[in-house]
């Protein structure tokens, strides 16, 4: 009998051990990441290929991986922030002015999210059923934060009106913050372009 118990013991153990044999997180992310909401109709190729991994990275809903490619910003931390464009708050062991790594966000429910956050706010904001590349392009001074490209991506259906949006900051070849827009158009203006950059789809 002590034997037949040690063995059922046993398979317990392997049972649990193994649970999800994809490597899953339970959730059906591999890794530990979310499951994606969707699947890109197809990737694309572009002349600098560090955008180009970023864009791709994004249009797979790869969000924790999007988040390792963040260039977070530096900013002081203040008591009591007020107002849209107001600095991080600062926690509580933080003093004010303290400089801490906040990622920014334009136009979203937040505007700066420490590094921990990041992944959920990206799985919110990237992870959409519908994600379509609309617009890549050089900004012009038009555009807040002096990023180097901004990428463009649709997350409502081609019907809705107004369409959504996501932008996509990106500067030095890292994602450099986000902009949330309930209407596409703004994101895509021709006031925000400096000049298109060409993309080809595989």
């Amino acid at each position: 009998m002590k034997i037949l118990v040690a063995c059922l013991v046993a398979l317990s153990l392997v049972a649990m051990a193994c649970g999800d044999d994809n490597g899953g997180d339970g959730n059906g992310g591999a890794g530990g990441g979310p499951t994606p909401r969707g699947e890109p109709e197809s990737l694309v190729r572009t002349d600098d290929e560090p955008l180009e991994y970023i864009i791709n990275t994004a249009l797979k809903r790869d969000t924790y991986e999007l988040a390792e490619l963040t260039l977070y910003h530096h900013v002081a931390c203040e008591d009591s922030p007020e107002g849209d464009d107001a600095a991080p708050p600062c926690r509580e062991a933080e003093d004010e002015g303290d400089e801490v790594e906040v990622f920014r966000l334009f136009g979203c429910r937040e505007t700066w999210v420490r590094p921990e956050s990041l992944p959920g706010v990206l799985d919110e904001l990237v992870n959409r059923e519908t994600l379509e590349l609309e617009r890549v392009y050089r900004p012009t001074a038009a555009v807040a934060d002096g990023p180097d490209y901004v990428a463009v991506f649709r997350t409502s259906e081609e019907t809705a009106s107004p369409q959504s949006g996501t932008a996509v900051h990106v500067k030095e070849g890292r994602m450099w913050a986000l902009e949330c827009g309930l209407d596409l158009a703004p994101l895509i203006a021709d006031e925000r372009v400096a000049s298109d950059v060409s993309f080809d789809e595989d």
